[in-house]
């Protein structure tokens, strides 16, 4: 359990980061896209691994989510399987299973 937490730290200091990023590129499209686009692929592996492990609620195994995160992910489009999908659920699965 303490590696998943540790895991669900990193991708909350992800997503974090990707909305601080976004904040700052919010006016150009591309890079305000591609970030939207990061955050949904990193939320939607995380939310596929706990799901595969049977737990439903990803605050049980992670902070508390911020805000703005929250809203982007609200805005952010569906993540295409194909793009970064399958690396970062094969990455967060390694580190909870290490």
């Amino acid at each position: 359990m303490e590696a998943l937490f540790g895991i669900g730290l990193a991708v909350e200091a992800d997503l974090r980061g990707a909305a601080l990023s976004w904040w700052m590129v919010r006016a150009i499209p591309e890079e305000s896209g591609a970030l939207l686009i990061n955050m949904a692929t990193i939320e939607a592996a995380w939310l596929a691994l706990l799901g595969d492990m049977g737990i439903t609620s990803p605050t049980a195994t992670a902070p508390p989510r911020h805000p703005l995160v929250a809203q982007l992910l609200e805005i952010a489009p569906e993540p295409e399987s194909e793009t970064g999908f399958p690396e970062n659920y094969e990455l967060l699965k390694a580190g909870v299973t290490s």
